[in-house]
């Protein structure tokens, strides 16, 4: 009787070829999340950049050629000026003449400060932004120099 040799792979080999495949595939995977981690926290960071700088913008231009400032501890009623004001998480925009103020950053934690130094104010603007998994808090001031503001109300300093 003559035997004949199979050919093909034994079990081992099929168990070995797929525990090598299966590391590769896992170590791809973690790379793979780690990536897309890391892009997910410069993105969130980005947009708290992007939305603070453009409320310095904003608010420049809107003050670039004023020469005074009042702070106010409540909106006033007057609809003659333009009102940039802290909302509850956001900085509203309240043009001259309109009743409904546009926020002007995404909601974020936003602090407004005037602080006067010699005859220098300076607009601080800050922003607080929770990671989308909640596990990292990102932190950004920017300054606005008013040059021009001559007279000021209610300004630390």
């Amino acid at each position: 009787m003559k035997l004949r040799k199979k050919s093909g792979f034994s079990l081992l080999e099929l168990i070995i070829t797929l525990a090598i495949f299966s590391l590769t595939l896992s170590a791809a995977f973690s790379f793979n999340l780690f990536g897309l981690k890391t892009f997910i926290r410069g993105e969130s960071q980005s947009r708290l950049q992007n939305d603070i700088q453009y409320a310095g913008n904003i608010i420049s231009n809107e003050i670039k050629y004023a020469t005074s400032i009042e702070l106010l501890s409540a909106l006033d009623n007057d609809t003659s000026f333009n009102y940039l004001y802290r909302g509850t998480d956001k900085i509203l925009y309240l043009k001259k003449g309109t009743s409904q103020p546009q926020a002007i950053t995404e909601p974020v934690v936003v602090g407004l400060n005037f602080i006067k130094n010699g005859s220098v104010i300076t607009l601080v603007i800050n922003g607080q932004r929770t990671s989308t998994q909640g596990n990292q808090i990102y932190d950004l001031s920017t300054d606005v120099h008013l040059n021009n503001i001559k007279t000021t109300t209610n300004v630390t300093g």
